[in-house]
């Protein structure tokens, strides 16, 4: 994607499916007997698609947080929780979160190079 046009999505970077699903292969459920809730976060959620995936391989719950309006209403029929906020506006209880993926908008500013 071309700078110009993630700045236009808002700098929507979506990760690849085929990555999401490599990761799930490695995954299994967590041990039913340990009564532990999973509870997977992106702070970046997009649409949601990776979140929902990692949290149904592990039986888990899934929660995300995506600041575009449009994006966290696709996330809300994919994940348990959704905040339509930015990451930065919200605290989180230590330990409240078993998983974290974290694909966030890498966009910065590239500065000018200064003139000879």
């Amino acid at each position: 994607m071309s700078r110009l046009a993630s700045q236009a999505s808002a700098g929507f970077f979506p990760t690849p499916p085929r990555v999401v699903a490599a990761l799930c292969r490695h995954l299994a459920p967590a041990n039913s007997a340990a009564k532990r809730v999973v509870r997977v976060l992106d702070p970046c959620a997009g649409t949601g698609e990776p979140a929902a995936a990692l949290a149904r391989a592990l039986g888990g719950e899934s929660y995300g947080v995506e600041i575009n309006r449009e994006r966290a209403e696709q996330c809300r029929a994919r994940l348990d929780h959704v905040l339509a906020t930015s990451a930065f506006s919200i605290r989180l209880a230590n330990s409240a979160f078993s998983l974290l993926w974290l694909n966030p908008p890498y966009l910065r500013s590239v500065p000018s190079k200064p003139a000879a």
